[in-house]
Order: C-alpha cells, then sequence, then structure tokens
C-alpha cells in the first residue's frame, strides 16, 4: 500500500481552510501526513490551520501556489502525493478511490477522479479519458487541462524526475505539469465524483484569458523542447494544437471587442512557431480602440448579412 502524503497550499484561505482540512480528516483512507504550505497570507489562514493535526510549512514571501506546491513536494514523505487547494474539499472516500487506482496499477503515475462545481458554479467535471485504465494522453493533454489539481494523486518520485511544478508560471501551472508528465508517465482515472470545486469569483479560473495565455505559452515551450529532442512528430502536433489555439482566441477576442486581450495574444508571436493569416489580419486590427472595433465588427456583420441569398 502506498504512503499518502496531503498537500494542501494556501494562500488568504481563511473562510475555506478549515472545511478543506476536515475532509481531509473525515477521509475512509487515512493519509500518512498532511502538509499545508502557506503562501505567505495576510489572513489567518495560519492561524486557523495550526489548529489542526498538520505539518504546517510558512513561506517568507508569496511566490505563488506553483512554488508552494514544489515545497510540499520536498517535505512530502509518502509515497504519492494527494493534492488539494484551501478552498477545495473531498468525499469522504477520495484516497480510498483515487490512490487504490495508483496502488492497483503500478506502471500509471496519475491518478484523478471526476469532479462537482460548488460556489457560483454548478456541474461537473468528468475526466474524458474515463475507467479504461492506464493511457498514454499525452495528445490530450495538448488540448486543454485534462486533470482536475484537486482531485490528482501523483508518485512523488515521478514528479521529481519531470522536475515538479514549473515555479515561474502563476497561472495554470497545471497544464504545464500535466504535459510534462504525460510525456514521459500513464495516467488513470475515475468518473466517480470525490472532489468538489469551489468557484467563486476572485480566483484565478474567473479570468479565463488568464489561463488562456498561460497555456499557450506552455504549448509553445512543449514543441520547442519537442523539436529539440528530435520529436518532429509530436512537435509538430504541438505546432498545430498551438496555433489553432491561438487562432481561435485571437478571433474570440477581436468578436468580443476584447482589444486589450487581442494585444497581449499577439505578444506570443516571438513563441509561436509561425505567423498565421489570421495574426496577419488580427495585427492590422489591433491599433483600434474598443468602439471603433465594434464599429468594424458591424460592419462586416452587415455585409455577411446583405450578401445573402434570399431564399423562400
Amino acid at each position: 500500500m502506498n504512503r499518502i502524503s496531503v498537500v494542501i497550499p494556501s494562500y488568504n484561505a481563511e473562510a475555506f481552510i478549515a472545511c478543506a482540512l476536515e475532509s481531509v480528516l473525515r477521509q475512509t483512507r487515512a493519509a500518512d501526513e498532511i502538509i499545508v504550505v502557506d503562501d505567505h497570507s495576510s489572513d489567518r489562514t495560519v492561524e486557523i490551520a495550526a489548529k489542526f493535526p498538520v505539518r504546517l510549512i510558512a513561506s517568507e514571501a508569496n511566490s505563488g501556489h506553483a512554488a508552494a506546491r514544489n515545497v510540499g513536494i520536498a517535505a512530502a514523505n509518502g509515497d504519492v502525493i494527494a493534492w488539494l487547494d484551501a478552498d477545495d474539499y473531498w468525499e469522504p472516500n477520495h484516497l480510498e478511490v483515487v490512490v487504490g487506482l495508483l496502488d492497483r496499477y503500478s506502471d500509471a503515475a496519475v491518478a484523478c477522479s471526476s469532479v462537482r462545481f460548488v460556489g457560483s458554479r454548478s456541474g461537473q467535471w468528468t475526466t474524458s479519458f474515463g475507467e479504461r485504465g492506464p493511457a498514454n494522453v499525452f495528445k490530450e493533454c495538448l488540448r486543454g487541462t485534462l486533470v482536475p489539481a484537486m482531485s490528482a494523486v501523483t508518485r512523488r518520485e515521478s514528479l521529481l524526475r519531470v522536475g515538479g511544478f514549473n515555479g515561474a508560471i502563476r497561472v495554470a501551472p497545471d497544464f504545464d505539469l500535466w504535459l510534462r508528465m504525460s510525456l514521459e508517465h500513464l495516467f488513470v482515472s475515475t468518473s466517480q465524483v470525490t472532489s468538489n470545486y469551489r468557484w467563486s469569483e476572485g480566483q484565478i479560473s474567473a479570468h479565463p484569458w488568464r489561463q488562456q495565455l498561460s497555456i499557450l505559452k506552455s504549448r509553445a515551450s512543449m514543441a520547442a523542447h519537442l523539436r529539440s529532442c528530435g520529436r518532429n512528430d509530436l512537435a509538430s502536433e504541438a505546432d498545430r494544437e498551438s496555433l489553432s489555439h491561438w487562432d481561435r482566441e485571437m478571433w474570440g477576442a477581436w468578436k468580443c471587442g476584447d482589444i486589450a486581450y487581442l494585444r497581449r495574444l499577439l505578444e506570443l508571436r516571438e513563441v509561436m512557431p509561425a505567423r498565421t493569416v489570421t495574426y496577419s489580419r488580427m495585427r492590422r486590427r489591433s491599433w483600434m480602440s474598443p468602439w471603433l472595433a465594434k464599429v468594424a465588427q458591424s460592419a462586416m456583420s452587415f455585409r455577411t448579412h446583405v450578401s445573402k441569398p434570399v431564399t423562400k
């Protein structure tokens, strides 16, 4: 049986940290240790966490949750690390079910479950690779974030082998990690819901444009890495996904009149494998003010409408 280290990065989570820790302590399969890495909170997070039977590590400066997670990896003694953000919480059977997948499949390095959205969003994030056993999911990871971080369990040794999280990435570091992990390791999942993903207006996930920029950069970085390693087939696939995603985001920003986001997307030209036709078009349009962009969009919409053939 794998020994379990639970790692919880926290930052100004006084409203939720107790709920997260209580959900860990209610597990039907107990964790061997609980590590809370506080990323220099300015509220009562540390004071509240200290009341629980945890190992508390308080950072001297705010470095982001990727860096905090790396501190947890270094401090952990378990064979596997179960990840939980301070504002999320588990169902009582989470560790039993998800760590059980790694017990069962020794060739898998990452396991996860489906999650339920709570708070300002409802619904469910169902793991797309289902219950088919250990699988190579690199191509799926190229398309988007495959693994819900609050339901993930990872082998510590495998994490160390890929260098852990990229501490320089402040937004969407999970996408980058799962991409690098999936290049070398197999993943396994269950569609059973064992975790709860809390949504609130102030969290990073509520600002998807920041996530999209980070994901675009990580995907382009992976393509460059693959090319440097001579894995040209996968590099070409990563290039295609990067350019397709970049084009979609540029068109989406233009259609929404979000010129500020469009300009940020255009700045990614230095890390992209090529400059597309969409880039050239959007570069010309990006000088427009939001008001002028709306006028241009209305004109384009009118031309499209009047050019349609009349049907009976």
